[in-house]
């Protein structure tokens, strides 16, 4: 079976279904099993700022009412967790994208395909909803996870922004991009903008001292 058949059963594997007020609890089950992953791996991330404290299960459980919790499903099991926006304060706040945060897959779904077709169904679902394209962030520095968005068709606008010890790039898919029309990918509000405040809003991560032989890549975090 060739590479390009795999990839496509696999995407037939996973779906993108809703999460419900009552599923909250298992939408931040998924982000404590990465946090903890992320803390048995050395990193410097989630588990180092206090990230469920300041994203509360009310945050989550209003994202959710507003339907915009979704999980990645493969067969009856949670593959994956992200909630998908309106808006961001990153960017311009052009509801014309759909905004990605909190994007996280299961451990041990390495090699499984897993973030790969979440980024496919996300896109998929923006589409049906009449986006222009998709927009998110990432760590800077992280090398491996921006040739995986890059591979994944999103390039980099702008220059890089700080929150507190976080420095990312913004990303966009342009679907207009994806059918040969090029466009002006900006909406950012000013390059080399101080964010949020602080730890509070750091999504990126950082090798603890010491520890660069337990460094992962973007395909052991999402699950490829």
């Amino acid at each position: 079976m060739n590479m390009a058949r795999m990839r496509d059963e696999m995407d037939r594997e996973y779906r993108l279904e809703q999460a419900g007020e009552g599923q909250v609890s298992s939408f931040i089950a998924v982000i404590k099993e990465r946090i903890a992953w992320m803390e048995q791996m050395g990193m410097h991330q989630w588990n180092d700022e206090e990230y469920l404290d300041f994203y509360s299960e009310e945050y989550f459980a209003e994202h959710a009412r507003n339907g915009r919790l979704f999980f990645l499903m493969r067969g009856a099991d949670i593959a994956g967790a992200a909630a998908l926006l309106e808006s961001d304060e990153r960017w311009d706040g052009d509801r014309a994208y759909l905004y990605v945060h909190h994007l996280a897959t299961r451990t041990g779904l390495a090699g499984k395909g897993a973030g790969q077709a979440f980024l496919k169904a996300i896109e998929e679902y923006a589409r049906k909803q009449g986006k222009r394209g998709v927009r998110l962030d990432c760590q800077a520095e992280n090398q491996a996870l921006n040739r995986f968005y890059e591979k994944s068709g999103y390039r980099s606008v702008g220059e890089a922004f700080t929150a507190g010890d976080y420095v990312g790039i913004r990303k966009v898919l342009e679907f207009a991009e994806e059918n040969g029309k090029k466009e002006v990918g900006g909406g950012i509000k000013r390059q080399n903008e101080k964010t949020g405040n602080g730890k509070n809003e750091r999504e990126g991560w950082k090798e603890k001292p010491g520890r660069k032989d337990r460094k992962k890549t973007a395909e052991e975090y999402y699950g490829l």
